[in-house]
């Protein structure tokens, strides 16, 4: 028996699925304001928490010379080796961090976005494309990204007791075999959070604001088709500080390992 013919009501049209990146609609906050380190770690987890069916760009400043380290790093070789500064244990993974003249950006992505959905090494490597672009086009113009490293014999994963910027990843962002931006994920049951670094490329004082204003919006044109500005609000400021005395300030999470 022949099958019977689909009607117009019944006719199915394959869409094409949506690219990853860049984002329809992007969000950007450029924080002027410095701010303490771990009032910045908690202003990233306050804004994924909220994120609902958005994607959110966060450019923001250190109001002190600071050190970033990941979610699972003992906490023992950070204070030895970095002396004297305001240290934090990031949400994300990855090795450790100096903030001091660096550009720090977050990239807050709903668990609705296909880019959220995607393993996590597929995701880096998209987000580092869009953020090598901006860099080509803004401040520098050879980037190239780090190759997979090489297998080895050592199954320990020790990249949580190193500096971030002396041992490049798979797409980590280098200029002449150095590297210039980094990053570490996290996912939730809210979204993706993605924290970077670029640094390498200013000089000792880091960027300026002329440059900094330069590369967020190199940032945004990179990763969004529309971009809308808008600042941190009150109540998330609130809730941000609340979590960082309770959380991202505490000894219990600073000193986990």
């Amino acid at each position: 028996m022949l099958p019977a013919r689909a009607g117009p009501s019944s006719s199915v049209v394959n869409h094409p699925p949506r690219a990853p990146l860049p984002f329809v609609s992007l969000t950007v906050i450029d924080d002027h304001t410095p701010r303490p380190a771990g009032l910045n770690m908690a202003l990233d987890e306050v804004l994924l928490v909220s994120v609902d069916d958005a994607v959110i760009l966060r450019c923001y400043r250190w109001s002190v010379p600071s050190v970033s380290f990941g979610c699972f790093g003992p906490v023992t070789h950070v204070r030895r080796d970095h002396p004297g500064r305001s240290l934090v244990r990031r949400w994300t993974g990855g090795g450790i961090v100096e903030h001091t003249a660096d550009f720090t950006f977050s990239l807050l992505v709903s668990r609705r976005q296909p880019l959220a959905a995607i393993r996590a090494r597929d995701s880096y490597g998209l987000v580092h494309e869009a953020v090598g672009g901006a860099l080509s086009r803004a401040v520098v113009g050879a980037v190239s990204a780090a190759s997979p490293p090489r297998p080895s014999t050592d199954v320990r994963d020790a990249s949580h007791l190193q500096p971030c910027f002396a041992h490049p990843v798979a797409h980590d962002l280098l200029v002449g075999g150095r590297k210039v931006a980094g990053g570490a994920q996290r996912r939730t049951r809210h979204g993706m959070l993605h924290q970077g670094s670029i640094q390498g490329l200013f000089g000792a004082g880091g960027p300026d604001e002329s440059m900094r204003r330069t590369l967020s919006h190199a940032l945004a044109a990179a990763l969004g088709r529309t971009t809308t500005a808008r600042q941190i609000t009150p109540d998330e400021l609130a809730r941000a500080a609340e979590l960082a005395g309770r959380k991202y300030d505490s000894p219990a999470w600073t000193e986990r390992f």
